[in-house]
């Protein structure tokens, strides 16, 4: 009995040290919105912007000047934030794939309620993982719903607290979102902002639907901003104002065409401010007021939230401090940005930045800018975009999102070419430049074992492995996959003897870019179409769908299709489907596939993006026969 309540007397003793230690610490509340790129915001520099409470948290702390989303997608660059680890070293990479992550990467909440701190997230999830244990991604919170709220903590607990508002996100441009927020009075009857006044992007061309819905955007900005005003006065009122960290930032840039979902400036460079109270100046290595010229990304965050806390940093973080001690000194010059499947639909792109200059390495030249998802077309921009291409009437520089290829490298001058329109990469005079950013990018991929150079299609073939530790393993030359890659995938590479002997590699990602290098340098030889031939035997699905794809061009359509179509009836996962079904828009053959075999996918228990891919041809099908 004595030992029991020795035992019980340890247990409370350390929860009361827990509890005074967590005492020491500060609150942290982070304000986040979806979707706005950094010029949205007053402070920024646009002086059609109406964010008055954004603007006084600006003048009074902190902003980030050169501030990143890893991922131009939410739940993909949500992945990052939450762990503290790149989407692309945990295999999160793909827009709302929900692949488990290595138990001993964990999320951040994990460490600040081991802390002591009280965690509540209200209310977006959409984390984009499977964590072992953890049944739902509310569950590693002390709350996570709309009604969340640090209020809710024990007397003189530190809290860290999330509001995510959604007033920007894309869908509030859909004409029939933009009525309803008019009828509720979120935003008014016309756009405060003559759209006459705005200032269009140049990689659109100066249509008034533009400038409409820029105007409009620049309404739901406002409201965001009320939205802000609202969280920090009932900071205030609580008297909890000197007591708490402020962060305020977008999930990624948007959200008119060639913004989400493309890893330019536009769809990458967020608004993020802080403040820090006097209390906890020491934990600042700024001074308020300052704006910092320094690139900051979301791999940073949770490390960030670390160094306030005094936790020790994770192993599995990737990222650095933003903040968190007077002597903070940062090391990282470059942010590095990745894009891999946006809804539906597959692309595979990497850069880095530094503020100044950007290089993006596109592993798919071959295939169109473009990304044919569905969703964002709720837009009327993105509908006239789309209306103006099929009429033959887009123009340079926005002719080259619909043309067959589009470029294998580029760089920008972000500096000078704010929309990044001029691609320097073959200009003579950027050529160090260029050779040091596409060095750079080639050191992050191999640094963080990028899985995206598997192909989604691959991810269950693993004997149940984690893709995490398939990359790792020994025998698995991850890195001679990744130099493979990077060098056959260059639209000036001619050495075709190595896309040839790749072909009849072991390895089934050597086997896999050589397929695709087969496409991209147009090899049509009768050496390759046997070969070609052979690889629709190949044990994995993803090599079998891109050979389809080079028989479909080098005259074997009916082969390519007819494989396609066998394929939907024995592939099983989502991410092979719907790679087989994204071949057979390729090949110009989704009109052939069975309509049983579509009315049968509207029919699920788990909604994946085959599914919505079924559905959608099936609308268009059932659509054109009337």
């Amino acid at each position: 009995m004595a030992k029991m309540y020795r035992l019980i007397f340890c247990l409370l003793l350390g929860l009361l040290q827990l509890r005074i230690h967590a005492g020491d610490r500060p609150n942290i509340l982070w304000i986040t919105s979806e979707d706005n790129s950094y010029h949205y915001v007053g402070a920024y520099g646009n002086d059609l912007a109406k964010t008055p409470n954004l603007d006084r948290l600006a003048e009074r702390g902190l902003l980030f000047e050169h501030a990143y989303s890893n991922a131009p997608v939410c739940a993909v660059a949500r992945s990052t934030i939450l762990t503290g680890t790149y989407a692309i070293t945990q295999g999160t990479n793909h827009m709302r794939s929900r692949y488990p992550i290595p138990e001993h990467i964990k999320p951040y909440v994990y460490y600040l309620r081991e802390a002591g701190y009280y965690c509540t997230n209200n209310h977006k999830t959409d984390f984009n993982m499977i964590m072992k244990g953890v049944p739902n991604d509310q569950a590693i919170w002390d709350e996570s719903s709309r009604e969340a709220h640090y209020k809710n903590r024990e007397e003189g607990q530190p809290f860290f607290a999330i509001f995510n508002f959604t007033s920007t996100h894309e869908s509030n441009l859909f004409p029939h979102v933009i009525a309803r927020n008019r009828e509720s009075g979120n935003i008014p009857q016309t756009p405060r902002v003559d759209p006459a006044d705005v200032e269009v992007p140049t990689y659109l061309t100066d249509e008034p639907i533009y400038r409409e819905d820029i105007a409009i955007y620049h309404d739901n900005m406002t409201y965001m901003d009320s939205q802000v005003g609202q969280v920090l006065k009932e900071l205030e009122e609580a008297g909890l104002a000197e007591d708490t960290i402020i962060f305020y930032y977008s999930d990624h840039g948007g959200t008119m065409p060639r913004t989400k979902r493309w890893i330019y400036d536009s769809g990458t460079h967020i608004p993020m401010l802080a403040y820090v109270p006097e209390k906890w100046r020491h934990l600042s290595p700024y001074k308020m007021g300052s704006r910092i010229s320094e690139p900051v990304a979301f791999v940073d965050l949770a490390p960030t939230l670390m160094a306030i806390a005094g936790i020790d940093i994770p192993d599995h973080m990737q990222g650095e401090p933003i903040i968190g001690s007077k002597d903070l000194e940062r090391q990282k010059e470059y942010v590095y940005l990745f894009a891999d499947r946006f809804d539906e639909s597959y692309k595979f792109r990497r850069g880095v930045t530094d503020g100044e200059y950007r290089y993006i390495k596109n592993f798919f030249p071959h295939r169109r800018a473009t990304l044919p998802i569905y969703y964002p077309y709720g837009i009327r921009s993105w509908q006239r975009f789309r209306e103006l291409a099929l009429a033959g009437e887009l123009k340079e520089p926005w002719l080259n999102y619909y043309l067959p290829t589009f470029a294998g490298e580029h760089l920008y001058h972000t500096d000078s070419d704010k929309w990044e329109i001029h691609n320097l990469a073959g200009d003579s005079d950027y050529q160090d430049k260029l050779k040091k950013l596409r060095k750079e990018t080639l050191h992050y991929m191999k640094k963080t074992y990028d899985v995206g150079f598997v192909p989604e299609a691959m991810y269950h073939e693993f004997d149940g492995m984690l893709l995490y530790d398939v990359v790792r393993q020994q025998d698995f030359d991850y890195a001679r996959v990744i130099d493979f890659a990077f060098a056959v995938t260059d639209v000036d590479f001619t050495d075709y003897s190595q896309i040839h002997q790749g072909l009849g590699d072991d390895h089934p990602l050597i086997r896999y870019w050589s397929v695709i290098a087969a496409n991209i340098h147009d090899l049509k030889d009768p050496q390759v179409r046997l070969q070609m031939i052979t690889k629709l035997d190949d044990p994995f699905i993803a090599v079998q769908t891109e050979a389809c794809i080079v028989l479909d061009e080098i005259g074997a359509h009916e082969v390519a299709k007819n494989h396609l179509l066998a394929a939907l009836n024995t592939e099983t996962t989502d991410g092979a489907l719907t790679t087989v079904l994204n071949a057979l828009i390729t090949i110009d053959a989704k009109d052939d596939i069975p309509l049983e075999w579509l009315k049968s996918k509207t029919v699920y228990e788990v909604r994946g993006y085959h599914n919505r891919l079924a559905e959608n041809f099936l609308e268009e099908r059932l659509a054109a026969e009337k």
